[in-house]
C-alpha cells in the first residue's frame, strides 16, 4: 500500500478529501490529515509518505512552499496540489516545480479514480526502476553501495535481512515502518520481498512475536553492507523451512550441518547397495520428523537429496536414466516438490521403481509399479465424471503437477487429458447401449458438461455420433 498524507487548513474540505478518493481500492492508505501545515511539513520530512495532497493557500506555509521543501530535501514523495478556480495559474505553475497534478475544488468525483490509477502507476515505475538499480548495485559493486539513495543509514552498527514470501501483501514493510527510527531498503525478487534493515541488534525474536500469517525468513547479523548478497540468501534459505514445517511463521537462518546427517546417509546407502528395500523406505520415512526435531535446513536436506540420488544413479545406472531423479540446489528442491512429504513420496516411488519392483505384487510385471501413482489411477477411475484438473488431483495426493504428467506418460503412455478422456469415452459407449439416458444426460454422467463437445468427441474416438453408436453398437464395435 502507498502511504498518503492529506493537508487543508479547512476541516471540512480535509474531511472532503478523504471521502471522495477510494484509496484503498487503488492501493492506498491515508497515514496522516492536517490542518497545520507546519506540523505536516515536519510527519512529511520525518516519514517520507509516498503521496502529499496539499492545499494551496494555507496560513505559515502554503503548498508550494510544502512542494519546493520536498524537492530540496531530495524526496521521492510526489505533490498534488489542491486549489480553488482562481488558483489556476498558480496550480499550473506548481506542475512545472515537480508537482505530479493539481485537483480544482470543489472535487469532482469522476476526475479522482483516473488520477489515482494515473499516481499509481507512476508510483510502481519508480519502484520498479529503484528495485532494478538496487540489485544492479548488489550484483556488480556491493561495497560502492550508497546507502542514503537505497534508504538506509549507517545509523546502527548491524544489518540483517528479512525475507517476505507474499509479494502482494506488504505487512512487514508496514511493521517496519512503525518502528522509530529503524530505517530499511526494500528489494522484490521473484516471489519474496527482501528487507535489508540498519538494526542495534537482531530482530528475530521481535518479528516473531508479532505472529504474522506470512513465512518470513530472517538472516544473521553482519557489521558490513557489503555482505548484503549473503544475508539475502540466509534470509531466503530460513524463509524456505516452512517446506520442512509446513507452518507460516518466522525461521531464523541456521548454518548448514549436514556433518551430522552423515551417519544417517551411509545407513541409506547401505540399504541400497544391499537391495533392502523394505529398510530403505522405513528410512526414508524418517526423514521429515528428522529434519524437524533437529532444525535441519533446505540446504542441508538438499545435501541429504543429492547424496541419495547419486547413489542411486550409480547403483541403477540403466533405469535411473529414465527416472524422475535429478541432482538439484535447494531452490529447486524447493521448487520441484511443494513440501517435504512430497518430496519423500516421489523419491520411494523412484527408488522403488529403479529396484524394478511393486511392494504390493512384487510377481506381476504389468503391474503400475508406484504405490503413490496407483492411488492416483484408482481414485481417477472412480471419479472421472467429476470436473478433475491434474493440478488438484496433484495436490491431492502431494505429487508435483509436472511429476504427476511423468508418471502419467510413463505408466500409461498417454497425457492426463488423453487418459481421463479414454475413460470418459469408454464410461459413455457403455451407457449408451445399457441405459436410457439421453445423450445430454450421458454426456453429463460421462464428465462433459458441454454436450457438443462431448458428441464431437465422441465422433473423434468412435467414428460415430452417439447417437449412430447407441442405434448400432454390435456392428460399429466390431
Amino acid at each position: 500500500m502507498y502511504r498518503v498524507m492529506l493537508i487543508d487548513d479547512e476541516p471540512w474540505t480535509l474531511q472532503g478529501i478523504n471521502e471522495t478518493f477510494q484509496w484503498y481500492q487503488y492501493g492506498f492508505e491515508v497515514i496522516g490529515t492536517y490542518t497545520f501545515a507546519t506540523v505536516a511539513l515536519q510527519d512529511i520530512l520525518e516519514k517520507k509518505p509516498d503521496v502529499v495532497f496539499t492545499d494551496i493557500r494555507m496560513p505559515v506555509i502554503n503548498g508550494i512552499e510544502i512542494l519546493n521543501t520536498i524537492r530540496e530535501k531530495q524526496l521521492e514523495t510526489e505533490v498534488i496540489i489542491i486549489s480553488g478556480y482562481g488558483e489556476f495559474d498558480y496550480a499550473q505553475g506548481a506542475i512545472r516545480q515537480g508537482a505530479f497534478d493539481y485537483i480544482l475544488k470543489p472535487i469532482d468525483d469522476g476526475v479522482t479514480g483516473e488520477l489515482l490509477k494515473r499516481l499509481k502507476n507512476k508510483l510502481d515505475q519508480k519502484e520498479a526502476e529503484r528495485n532494478r538499480m538496487i540489485i544492479n548495485m548488489l550484483l556488480e559493486s556491493p561495497e560502492e553501495i550508497e546507502l542514503g539513495q537505497c534508504g538506509l543509514h549507517n545509523q546502527y552498527p548491524y544489518y540483517q535481512a528479512i525475507a517476505w514470501c507474499c509479494i502482494h501483501n506488504s505487512g512487514m514493510k508496514e511493521y517496519l515502518q512503525k518502528i522509530i527510527d529503524l530505517n530499511f531498503m526494500e528489494i522484490k525478487l521473484t516471489d519474496k520481498i527482501y528487507y535489508i534493515v540498519n538494526c542495534c541488534n537482531d530482530l528475530f525474536e521481535m518479528i516473531e512475536r508479532e505472529n504474522f500469517e506470512v513465512t518470513v525468513g530472517i538472516s544473521n547479523l553482519s557489521p558490513a553492507i557489503g555482505s548484503v548478497q549473503h544475508l539475502i540468501s540466509q534470509a531466503a534459505v530460513a524463509s524456505e523451512y516452512r517446506f520442512i514445517t509446513n507452518k507460516n511463521q518466522a525461521y531464523s537462518y541456521h548454518d548448514i550441518q549436514s556433518q551430522k546427517l552423515i551417519p544417517f546417509i551411509k545407513g541409506v546407502v547401505k540399504t541400497l547397495n544391499e537391495g533392502l528395500f523394505v529398510d530403505f523406505i522405513e528410512l526414508a520415512e524418517q526423514i521429515p520428523r528428522l529434519f524437524l526435531e533437529n532444525g535441519y535446513s533446505v540446504e542441508d536436506l538438499c545435501i541429504l537429496w543429492n547424496k541419495i540420488i547419486m547413489n542411486v544413479e550409480m547403483i541403477f545406472p540403466a533405469r535411473f536414466q529414465n527416472s524422475a531423479l535429478d541432482l538439484c540446489d535447494w531452490q529447486q528442491l524447493e521448487h520441484k516438490f511443494c513440501s517435504i512429504d512430497a518430496m519423500i513420496r516421489t523419491l520411494i516411488d523412484e527408488v522403488q521403481y529403479c529396484f524394478g519392483r511393486s511392494e504390493f505384487d512384487p510377481d506381476n510385471e504389468n503391474e503400475i509399479k508406484s504405490i503413490n501413482f496407483n492411488s492416483v489411477l484408482k481414485f481417477l477411475n472412480n471419479n472421472y465424471h467429476k470436473q478433475l484438473k491434474l493440478k488438484d488431483l496433484s495436490q491431492m495426493f502431494y505429487i508435483n503437477k509436472n511429476y504427476a504428467c511423468f508418471l502419467f506418460k510413463r505408466y500409461t503412455g498417454m497425457t492426463y487429458s488423453e487418459y481421463l478422456n479414454k475413460l470418459r469415452m469408454e464410461n459413455a459407449k457403455e451407457m449408451l447401449v445399457a441405459t436410457s439416458y439421453t445423450i445430454a444426460e450421458v454426456s453429463e454422467k460421462s464428465g462433459y458438461v458441454d454436450y457438443f463437445y462431448f458428441c464431437k468427441l465422441f465422433k473423434k474416438t468412435y467414428g460415430v455420433t452417439p447417437t449412430q453408436y447407441r442405434q448400432r453398437p454390435i456392428e460399429l464395435a466390431n
